[in-house]
């Protein structure tokens, strides 16, 4: 009963600071081009870089247990499909899930229409399933890989580099 009360107002707290912030992934990438507005973008580089950083430290500190670090699922064709559908998918709907969730307690009757759009593809893609495993998933599958793997480097090499390009980008972007 205490990690469900405790899951709920978790889940409370992240939807105000999603809400009252309008953090969202597409309107992020959108006021760049629309009105050379980078405030969300910024916000969404710190994420990326501060998750980058606690994740490997945590990793090597021994936080997330060996078992779970790095958690990394199959690469292959599927995903590149999979972020485009994606893409496209938020284009349409206008935001993110985390913006359509915040819009759907703001009351806008578009963003409902958005979420049974992803509940229905998220049930029709459990429906086939199996066909893209057997399709498409399993023989484009790379393996489970990372990227300081594939370019046979230490991780710590890749969030050095990564930390100065975020903090780079964060810089500009803050002109």
């Amino acid at each position: 009963m205490m990690e469900e009360l405790a899951g709920l107002v978790f889940g409370v707290l992240v939807g105000l600071v999603l809400q009252r912030g309008q953090f969202c992934l597409t309107c992020a990438f959108r006021s760049i081009f629309v009105n050379r507005y980078f405030y969300l973008t910024r916000g969404f580089l710190f994420l990326l870089f501060s998750t980058m950083v606690l994740f490997y430290l945590g990793g090597a500190t021994g936080v997330i247990p060996p078992g779970n670090f790095p958690y990394v699922k199959e690469a292959g064709l599927h995903n590149v499909l999979g972020g485009l559908i994606f893409g496209v998918g938020m284009v349409l709907a206008g935001g993110c899930a985390s913006g359509t969730l915040f819009r759907i307690g703001e009351g806008n009757t578009n963003a409902v229409i958005a979420l049974s759009g992803m509940l229905i593809g998220i049930g029709t893609f459990a429906e086939v399933y199996g066909f893209f495993l057997d399709n498409l998933i399993n023989p484009t599958s790379l393996g489970n890989v990372t990227l300081p793997q594939t370019l046979g480097i230490s991780p710590w090499y890749l969030v050095a580099l990564l930390s100065m390009v975020y903090l780079g980008l964060y810089r500009v972007l803050g002109r």
